[in-house]
C-alpha cells in the first residue's frame, strides 16, 4: 500500500529555535495520525516556494523511493485566525522575517482545505505546519484538541465542522 493511500492526510505542528526560521525544529506536535513517531527527516521532507514547486519536488523525491523511508511531508509556514484579514493584519504586524517558501495565511478551515488538497493532489502525505504567530499555534492546538476528542476523526471532518 502507498502511502498517499491513507484515508487523510498527516499533521504536523512544529515550533522552530529562533524566529529567522533556518534552524531545524526545537519541537513538534502531530495533530492529525503518527502520534508516537518522530518527525521526518530532511529528506522526507519538501521545502517549495509554492505547490507547483512542490509538486515538481515531491515528484522527484518520490521516483525511486522506498515505502520503508516513510510518509512524504510538505513544510508549510502558516498564519491562522479566526478571519483571513485579521490573520494577514496579525503577519503584517509581526517582525518574524518571511523565509522563502510555502505558506498559508488565512483561516483554520482553509488551511484544512489546503491540506487536503495536498494529499488528495498526491503532493505529499501530509504537512508539517510552522506557525509564525503565537495566536497560529494556539489555533491549531485547539485543532488537535478537538481531532483527539474523537468527535472528529479526520482533517475533512474537522472541516466540515467548522462549516456547520
Amino acid at each position: 500500500m502507498r502511502l498517499l493511500d491513507r484515508i487523510g492526510p498527516l499533521v504536523c505542528l512544529a515550533h522552530r529555535p529562533d524566529p529567522s526560521g533556518l534552524g531545524p525544529p526545537s519541537s513538534y506536535t502531530w495533530l492529525v495520525g503518527e502520534a508516537d513517531a518522530q518527525l521526518p527527516a530532511a529528506e522526507s521532507r519538501i521545502q517549495a516556494v509554492d505547490l507547483g514547486d512542490a509538486q515538481v519536488r515531491s515528484a522527484r523525491l518520490r521516483d525511486g523511493r522506498s515505502a520503508a523511508l516513510g510518509p512524504l511531508l510538505l513544510d508549510l509556514d502558516v498564519v491562522v485566525s479566526s478571519c483571513g484579514a485579521a490573520a494577514r493584519r496579525s503577519l503584517s504586524e509581526s517582525a518574524i522575517p518571511r523565509r522563502q517558501g510555502a505558506h498559508y495565511v488565512g483561516t483554520v478551515d482553509g488551511l484544512l482545505g489546503l491540506i487536503a488538497d495536498i494529499h488528495a493532489l498526491h503532493i505529499a502525505d501530509g504537512v508539517v505546519l510552522f506557525p509564525l504567530t503565537s495566536p497560529s499555534c494556539s489555533e491549531l492546538l485547539r485543532l488537535r484538541d478537538v481531532l483527539s476528542a474523537g468527535s472528529v476523526g479526520t482533517v475533512r471532518e474537522y472541516g466540515s465542522l467548522l462549516r456547520e
